[in-house]
């Protein structure tokens, strides 16, 4: 794109991007640490070279090109889900012209009891009536109600009513559209989170959200979601007034982001927040337009750093039997542990690693990231998304990486590279030629990740005053774990051996709690129970996580 200098001079070309709507990855936030901002850039007299976006200051008119391309990104929207017998939220009632009674009013008390019917339907019905009356008596009508109100009229008993599920994560935002009177997918859809152009991490994003910096990771959420369900629409066929309900989880800072409320204090003790309750609004209260008109349902968190998306996890592997965990491996490195009706959480700030941030030739999901390493002959074969040629290394071929240099003993058990390297571990090269490698810095970053989330394991086992043998089921969620090498992430220490053959792999857990949340009766009033049972341990005070953290570093 052309940058020109008459409106941007003495900007950053990243703040410049910013300005003009142009979203690129900034994992560090601007701090000019992680590299991914790089762009190539051409002046008026013809120079070309590459820079970083967020360190290079405007000082003439330039054409720039972004070097990391995120387009084709592998996200992940599947679940793991077991169909409930609860039946449905929403429910068609008939009408029929031999009912009426003295009003409409009483007709409609006799057939829904007391829920509320909002002024909009007593228009509607009331001008079907008198349409079809003009003739004699009407045949049928049809009333679309949930758990609270009434919601629509109909003519036919088998009406286009549809929900959207979202999940909104760190680095994406994942979507499925479901029929609320049965509960089946029509339609998913998945999307890079945009306000990465403020950092890869949400510690980043809330350092980054003071002023008009709040407004705009707002904004860039709610454009998204706008995208996400036009996206769903276009491939079901179906039309904006066909959507009833949205139902949305995500961390914490993610939904306060989208709702427009200020964050700083997740950044800094005593990490309060504003919101974790369970809440309805309508559309244009939170998006401030009429793009559509449904209800939108929050699902509850926690605190601050354990936030819907666990919960909305909780609830879809509820029919678990016995005590489980539930780690949803992603930059917070959420989890649960559920021991009858004792449920005990915690985060650990994983950080961008696993998703390919703050690693020298990281790259997400995208087709040609190297999502599998293996080490023949003294050299690296490897697998990549789409089988195309290498672009970078995501965040399963980091760790089958590490487990294929321990292997080989070119990485010992302190995390150093062996000098016979040099200054990094050459993989391959990607498709202009140029060398993918993995530097001393990298394993490090590789380090604090595994780390974090193997003694966060621990401790929240300890918490829970149990045993490894004592748990019945593992259940790993997100897009990293749903990709991951079991065999690699035992190996380098990222998870205990005696859980390896308890795993079961559930997909986007966040995303499958939110469906429950549309599609099934009383699941957010389980929601609302589950995220009140939690009880949240801080690891930033536990001397037990301090120390196993040290011990984990090692492999």
């Amino acid at each position: 794109m052309l940058i020109k200098a008459s409106e941007h001079a003495g900007k950053t070309i990243l703040e410049a991007l910013r300005a003009d709507h142009i979203h690129i990855t900034a994992a560090c936030g601007g701090a000019g640490t992680c590299g991914k901002c790089a762009v190539k850039i051409k002046t008026p007299d013809g120079r070309v070279q590459t820079v970083l976006s967020c360190k290079t200051i405007i000082t003439e008119d330039l054409e720039a090109v972004p070097e990391n391309d995120d387009r084709g990104f592998e996200i992940l929207t599947g679940y793991f889900n077991e169909k409930s017998e609860e039946g449905f939220v929403f429910t068609i009632t008939e009408l029929t012209g031999d009912e009426t009674g003295r009003s409409i009013s009483e007709t409609l008390v006799k057939k829904i009891g007391d829920k509320r019917v909002p002024l909009s339907i007593y228009q509607q019905l009331s001008g079907l009536i008198n349409e079809r009356t003009a003739n004699g008596p009407y045949d049928r009508l049809y009333l679309l109600t949930d758990e609270e109100r009434a919601c629509g009229v109909f003519n036919s008993a088998s009406p286009f009513v549809y929900g959207v599920a979202v999940d909104i994560g760190t680095t994406t935002v994942g979507f499925e559209l479901v029929h609320l009177l049965d509960g089946k997918a029509e339609a998913s859809h998945s999307l890079l989170n945009r306000q990465r152009i403020y950092g890869a991490d949400v510690i980043s994003r809330i350092q980054n959200s003071a002023g008009d910096n709040l407004k705009n990771l707002s904004r860039l959420i709610r454009e998204d979601i706008r995208t996400g369900i036009d996206c769903l629409l276009e491939k079901s066929g179906l039309e904006r007034e066909d959507i009833y309900k949205i139902a949305v989880s995500g961390n914490t800072t993610m939904i306060q982001f989208l709702l427009g409320v200020p964050c700083e204090s997740h950044g800094h003790t005593p990490f309060k927040t504003t919101f974790t309750g369970s809440a309805e609004f309508a559309f244009d209260e939170i998006f401030g337009d009429g793009f559509l008109n449904c209800r939108v349902r929050v699902v509850p968190g926690i605190s601050t750093f354990v936030g819907s998306d666990i919960v909305a996890g909780l609830l879809l592997c509820g029919a678990a039997d016995g005590v489980f965990m539930l780690i949803d491996i992603g930059t917070n490195g959420e989890m649960a542990v559920i021991k009858g009706d004792t449920i005990i959480c915690t985060s650990t700030a994983a950080g961008p690693a696993f998703e390919g941030g703050n690693i020298s030739c990281g790259t997400g999901s995208v087709p040609g990231a190297i999502s599998g390493v293996y080490y023949k002959n003294g050299k690296f074969d490897v697998n990549t998304i789409a089988g195309a040629p290498p672009a970078g290394l995501c965040g399963t071929g980091a760790i089958d990486l590490l487990a294929a240099l321990i292997d080989a003993k070119l990485l010992d058990e302190t995390g150093v590279l062996d000098d016979s390297v040099g200054e990094g571990v050459y993989i391959t090269d990607d498709k202009n030629g140029n060398a993918i490698t993995f530097t001393q810095k990298d394993v490090r970053e590789m380090q604090l990740a595994k780390s974090a989330l193997r003694s966060g394991v621990e401790c929240l086992i300890n918490a829970a005053g149990i045993k490894y043998e004592d748990l019945n089921s593992v259940y790993i969620a997100g897009g990293f774990g749903f990709k991951i090498n079991l065999e690699s992430a035992v190996r380098i220490g990222m998870l205990p051996a005696e859980l390896k053959d308890k795993v079961t792999i559930i997909g986007n857990s966040s995303l499958g709690g939110c469906v429950k949340v549309l599609t099934e009766k009383n699941a957010a009033a389980k929601a609302a129970a589950l995220a009140q049972k939690c009880v949240e341990i801080n690891l930033s005070e536990d001397k037990l996580f301090n120390q196993l953290f040290m011990e984990h570093m090692y492999f």
